[in-house]
């Protein structure tokens, strides 16, 4: 690592699955950063990305259902580790992995993780690239919705 880099904290979040009975069924796991420790303009530039307005889903959905359009709505699975990060950050081995192959060693992060403060703005960043080249353009009104003028299937890669 080098000396003026700092390496973030990271801990496991478990949360426990439950059927429509409130019985367990299994625990999901997810490796999460301390982002609290981030400092800025050193681990990170900017952090803003946007949030859509429940306003434009109302208005969208309305003039959908006049106009009889197509609308097309995606959840991304795990959408903030698709974003590659642009600093360079390291992180400490979470605690919970013991092995003497990973003493006194750091890992280079090359993907964002939950809790990193950049991880939305680079999702989004990445996404936005993904619709531009498809064809769609951001709407004026609310930066989080796209509209394509000719709608042909086209499936995100």
């Amino acid at each position: 690592m080098p000396p003026d880099a700092k390496n973030l904290g990271t801990r496991f979040v478990y949360r426990r699955q439950k059927d429509q009975n409130g019985q367990v069924t299994g625990q999901r796991v997810r490796l999460v950063a301390q982002g609290f420790t981030q400092r800025p303009k050193v681990d990170f530039r900017e952090t803003i990305a946007p949030v859509v307005k429940f306003t434009s889903i109302r208005v969208l959905l309305a003039l959908a259902a006049r106009h009889r359009l197509h609308v097309h709505q995606a959840d991304v699975d795990k959408a903030y580790l698709h974003g590659a990060l642009e600093e360079e950050l390291y992180m400490r081995v979470p605690e919970g992995i013991d092995d003497s192959e990973y003493a006194g060693k750091v890992l280079k992060l090359d993907r964002a993780l939950y809790g990193l403060k950049q991880a939305g703005r680079i999702w989004n960043h990445r996404i936005h690239a993904i619709l531009t080249r498809l064809g769609y353009q951001r709407t004026k009104s609310d930066a989080c919705i796209y509209a394509r003028a000719h709608a042909l299937h086209c499936p995100l890669r």
